[in-house]
């Protein structure tokens, strides 16, 4: 694993939550996730907010508002494939900001240099 350091980059971990199945999709977030930890980034899983939501039930609008002020911090969104008008509308806030959308390892790598 690559250390984390002052090339590090932030990446924010969007994609579908709900469609398909929460755990299955959170899982799917936390694995791309820790390759991306492996890269020497610092990743952003708001998929995470699953375990929030048990304990302590908000509309989805709370979440999404909390979701774009991450999405602004961030170098970069990771977009997982699959339906998700939250993650729709999260890379459409990175596209306005000028932040990169990546959709593959592969390309985030490329785009890091590190």
């Amino acid at each position: 694993m690559k250390k984390i350091n002052g090339k590090s980059k932030y990446i924010y971990v969007s994609g579908p939550i709900t469609v398909g199945g929460p755990v299955k999709n959170t899982r799917t977030a936390i694995d791309i996730a820790e390759q991306i930890l492996k890269l020497g980034h610092v990743p952003y899983v708001p998929h995470l907010n699953l375990l929030w939501e048990i304990c302590y039930p908000k509309k989805d609008e709370t979440y999404l508002e909390m979701d774009f002020k991450w999405v602004k911090k961030c170098d970069y969104v990771y977009r997982i494939k699959g339906f998700s008008k939250g993650a729709d509308l999260e890379c459409a806030l990175a596209k306005k900001l000028n932040i990169p959308i990546v959709y593959s390892l592969k390309q985030l790598s490329k785009l890091c240099h590190t």
